[in-house]
């Protein structure tokens, strides 16, 4: 498990609640061409406009090429090229209005830890190196280290993961304290989550959540410490054909928002 996934794994509590309407189509044009068309109207994230964004995708064994681009010709991508059994390589790139980045990135991995070094060249250039070792079966620590050449900082993190049966315990610090627990009531159907997040200036906030898988439906729903309620419900109406509903709503603040989309493929 790389570092950068314990990031991943505290964030698996939040929910992606959106507004508007999402319509995503994915189709498989040959054995190595995949193509993804998403759709967004009516968003107060995109001010309103209609949203556009053509991902291509070549799979060619264990190398895989992805492309994406918007309307306005923000070009983003990533190549992965396996170099031997244990060594693996990425390339990330985006170029567009509000950036041009190009960043490479190598892996490594054994039976117990993975090592995880970055560069990356644009405006604030920066090298990072992450690590993680498996010190048990049960727990696994790492670090990250991340010099911006720009600013001439050094930003480091530690973090741990722990898992014992049905029960998963993960932890970052980097100047914010992030704390994360899943418990699999019934795996594969009922899992219930918790989060704390402490700021660099002691000020916290909490949320709790529980998500619930049934034969042809999902449901997922979150309450934080400032009254957020957030909740998904995805549903299959048909074979590659998915339906999703999404509610935010916090009623100190009076903000709602609501949204509905159409997955095919």
């Amino acid at each position: 498990m790389q570092f950068d996934n314990l990031k991943y794994l505290l964030q698996q509590g939040s929910i992606d609640a959106y507004d508007g309407f999402r319509l995503i189509v994915q189709k498989q044009v040959n054995l190595n061409t995949v193509v993804v068309h998403t759709y967004w109207l009516g968003s107060q994230a995109t001010g309103g406009q209609p949203f556009y964004r053509y991902r291509l995708v070549l799979p060619f064994d264990e190398k895989v090429v992805s492309v994406q681009t918007d309307l306005d010709f923000n070009i983003e991508g990533d190549v992965k090229y396996p170099i031997t059994k244990n060594v693996n390589s990425k390339v990330n790139f985006a170029f567009g209005e509000q950036q041009n980045q190009v960043s490479m990135e190598v892996e490594t991995t054994d039976d117990c830890s993975a090592t995880q070094l970055q560069m990356v060249k644009s405006d604030e250039s920066s090298l990072s190196l992450g690590y993680m070792q498996s010190i048990t079966p049960a727990l696994s620590l790492g670090g990250s280290g991340l010099y911006s050449f720009k600013s001439r900082t050094l930003q480091t993190a530690i973090g741990g993961l722990f898992t014992h049966g049905d029960n998963t315990v993960a932890a970052q610090w980097d100047n914010n304290l992030r704390v994360f627990y899943l418990r699999r009531v019934n795996p594969n159907r009922v899992h219930l989550t918790t989060d704390l997040v402490v700021d660099e200036n002691g000020a916290t906030q909490m949320s709790v959540g529980a998500e619930y898988t049934l034969k042809q439906s999902k449901l997922h729903m979150s309450v934080d410490s400032n009254l957020l309620i957030k909740s998904t419900v995805e549903t299959t109406v048909a074979p590659g054909v998915m339906m999703q509903f999404t509610a935010e709503v916090c009623q100190v603040k009076s903000s709602y928002r609501f949204g509905y989309g159409i997955i095919m493929g």
